[in-house]
């Protein structure tokens, strides 16, 4: 086969302006047959894998998918049928990008992994450019590594597999405040505030089974709200079901009240709709534990008391003679 070796060092490529249109590409996917929309279509990678390639890119400034990237850095090697992109580097949203990528076709359905680390990003408009909009802010860091195999998305989701991990700092999640949610729920004043929920800190790891994510140790902090969660996103069915436990650590006063809740777990819940989820905040459950968590107090006060009635009664002398001391 082909024999290639390459170095490019390019100023500036926006590769966007290489790809049809939105309109036309989503009018060419409803037309094709529903065998070859399922992954059921076979395109021919005989060229690919006779090809012997080494190739360097250096390129200032890139433009891909909508996203903004400076000082990328890719090595470009093909070894029969199998096509790597080992080190891939680039400088965006005010952080770094480190990774690989891995295509293998020796086979008539592609496999591929991806291992990327993004360190200090500025997660809200990199969630813009490639979305066109973004429902968390904050800076941060976030590692990838999975594997899938197939061309169109419904394939590559039900064979994704794989693990990530997440931890951001001074951002939001924009779309819901929970601080106000707890409130409503539990027959607090609601003033009107912007449906965003604010974080000093917020992560979390998980694993990725068949389209199917796991997280089972998500932490979020706040002045005032410490919140745990687990659940699960099947991606491919773009359904969530997710449980918070979220404790009040801090007064709400000044913002609604809620001043009884402070240390009491309280359940809320997401589900639904992937791209819009429902939330419930468990005032049952809620109220049950504040009940419960009262009862605790008032019985630790009573044996308090008692305890300083029963010294009072017999002085602290009697009490050491009891023991013979």
């Amino acid at each position: 086969g082909p024999v290639v070796r390459a170095s490019f060092k390019l100023d500036a490529i926006d590769l966007d302006r290489y790809m049809p249109p939105k309109a036309e590409e989503t009018a060419a996917v409803t037309k094709q047959p529903e065998k070859q929309k399922a992954g059921g279509g076979k395109p021919d990678f005989a060229a690919l894998r006779k090809l012997n390639l080494d190739a360097d890119f250096s390129v200032g400034s890139l433009t891909s998918s909508g996203l903004h990237m400076q000082n990328v850095i890719l090595k470009l090697k093909s070894r029969k049928g199998v096509l790597t992109l080992d080190p891939i580097s680039a400088a965006l949203y005010e952080g770094k990008l480190h990774g690989s990528v891995k295509l293998d076709v020796r086979k008539d359905t592609p496999r591929f992994s991806v291992r990327k680390t993004l360190s200090g990003i500025q997660i809200e408009p990199l969630l813009k450019d490639l979305t066109g909009k973004a429902q968390l802010q904050g800076t941060g860091d976030i590692k990838v590594d999975v594997h899938s195999m197939g061309l169109d998305d419904v394939t590559i989701k039900q064979n994704l597999n794989g693990r990530f991990s997440l931890e951001f700092r001074d951002g939001a999640y924009i779309g819901f405040n929970l601080a106000q949610a707890i409130r409503q729920a539990t027959g607090q004043a609601v003033s009107d505030e912007p449906q965003k929920t604010d974080f000093a800190e917020l992560k979390g790891s998980g694993v990725i089974r068949q389209g199917v994510v796991t997280n089972n140790d998500f932490y979020m902090a706040s002045p005032v709200l410490r919140v745990t969660g687990k659940g699960k996103v099947n991606l491919v069915k773009e359904k969530v079901n997710y449980l918070l436990t979220t404790k009040v650590v801090k007064s709400l006063q000044g913002q609604g009240g809620a001043n009884d809740l402070k240390g009491v777990a309280i359940p809320v819940r997401i589900s639904g709709n992937l791209n819009d989820p429902s939330f419930m905040v468990d005032l049952e459950a809620a109220l049950k534990a504040n009940a419960e968590h009262k009862i605790e107090e008032k019985k630790q006060e009573l044996l308090d008391k008692a305890g300083e009635s029963i010294e009072k009664k017999l002085g602290s002398g009697a009490l050491k003679g009891l023991f013979g001391r």
